[in-house]
């Protein structure tokens, strides 16, 4: 089977402009993702949806990126990442435009509209995760896999703050406009750039059985296959960690609107401090990550760990003070960032050589967002049958349950890396 594999650039300069373009796209299409979790808060509570409904459509979001992420993954190895970042932005810009303008009032409509954007944002993260890992030389990958996940958290901060600027002066229908200016701005950016660029960026065409893997017990391909088999049956923990990730942050403004009775815009205004605990997230799983001699599962479970802990906290003491309850929120999402970049970021980079770094994290990803859609179409439910504290104990318990699968799984991940430096 014949794969393309981009040569790397070697060029201080020409990479750190590549990877800065990459940042921004990335940061730039979380605020059409996320700006629904933000009007979603005035959506329910000026009776436009229930938290049902609200639920239900963000879980045709997360379901339909999570089964992108399987073939956007496998494809993202084989054609151009440029026009797959450009196909991406285009058409989730357009569906945030679509979004409040042709389906108004109809909340199947609206499930579809944001169906089509999760297939569209699905196409972003596996190219992306191909650039760094082919086209930046080997010295800057590492790095560039770490800093490459702040974008994330930074987006997220950005979309919340703008959200609430928009909330109480524009409504709701705003913050998709904007979101959709906003992409379609990234999508002409890459455009011009890759146009005036595109003789660096040459992909080489070769049979994947002569791709050479820089460590030698990869270079037989019933090894690499078994491996990567392996990988598969090692998702639990990525599943439980999607179940958690972005459900939090996506319920957490209704959470304190109903809980503390405040106004949408001020719930939504109130969570953008979570975006920054995200962010020190990240750095602390990579201090973490270096502490455990680069030991993945030993990294997650603190992680888990620590999240169970804060989700704890914020059961018992959350409902009496709403800021108590905004830092053990954000010590929970802070934790799953972390998870979230040691399992999706940094694994899938070690694989660049074998020519399926983009495949692996489809589908790693594609494990995060299965669990999340689940956990988002089930906590719409739990909400309304068992209130806020009956969804914050499922969320404890899941943290918990991941710091165990991790607990349980090293050892044989420990096996897996050790057979691979032999």
């Amino acid at each position: 089977m014949k794969i393309k594999r981009y040569i790397s650039l070697n060029d201080e300069k020409k990479e750190s402009i590549l990877f800065l373009i990459c940042w921004a796209i990335y940061f730039c299409i979380y605020t059409g993702r996320l700006n629904y979790s933000a009007a979603m808060v005035q959506m329910v509570n000026d009776g436009f949806m229930t938290k049902a409904s609200g639920g239900l459509i963000a879980t045709f979001f997360f379901a339909a990126y999570g089964f992108g992420q399987i073939f956007m993954g496998f494809i993202g190895d084989r054609v151009s990442s440029f026009k797959m970042l450009l196909c991406g932005t285009a058409l989730s810009s357009l569906c945030n435009f679509f979004m409040p303008v042709l389906f108004h009032g109809s909340v199947t409509s609206m499930c579809m509209i944001w169906g089509i954007n999760g297939i569209a944002q699905s196409v972003m993260w596996s190219p992306i995760i191909r650039i760094i890992s082919q086209i930046l030389s080997p010295e800057r990958r590492f790095k560039a896999s770490i800093h490459i996940i702040s974008a994330g958290p930074a987006g997220t901060l950005f979309t919340y703050i703008l959200s609430t600027v928009l909330l109480r002066h524009f409504g709701w229908k705003s913050v998709f406009y904007s979101a959709g200016i906003i992409i379609s701005t990234a999508f002409a950016v890459l455009l011009i750039y890759f146009v005036s660029n595109k003789k660096d960026f040459i992909a080489e065409e070769i049979e994947k059985n002569e791709i050479k893997p820089e460590k030698p017990y990869m270079a037989d391909s019933g090894n690499g296959k078994m491996i990567f088999g392996i990988l598969l049956i090692l998702l639990l923990p990525v599943v439980v960690h999607g179940m958690l990730k972005d459900s939090i942050t996506a319920w957490f403004p209704v959470y304190l609107s109903e809980t503390h009775s405040m106004a949408p815009y001020m719930a939504v205004m109130l969570t953008a401090v979570m975006p920054v605990f995200n962010l020190a997230g990240i750095y602390f799983a990579k201090w973490i990550y270096g502490k455990t001699k680069s030991n993945e599962f030993f990294s997650c479970g603190i992680l888990f760990a620590i999240c169970a802990c804060g989700l704890g906290f914020m059961s018992q003491i959350g409902r009496y003070n709403i800021y108590l309850a905004i830092i053990f929120a954000a010590v929970g999402t802070a934790s799953m960032s972390g998870v979230n970049c040691i399992a999706v970021s940094v694994v899938p980079v070690h694989f660049g050589k074998m020519g399926f770094a983009s495949t692996l994290t489809g589908v790693l990803n594609s494990a995060v967002y299965a669990g999340c859609s689940v956990s988002m179409a089930a906590s719409g439910q739990i909400v309304e049958k068992y209130g806020w504290a009956g969804i914050i104990y499922i969320w404890c318990m899941l943290a918990a349950s991941g710091f165990l699968l991790c607990a349980s799984l090293n050892k044989i991940w420990l096996k897996i890396k050790n057979n691979t430096n032999n």
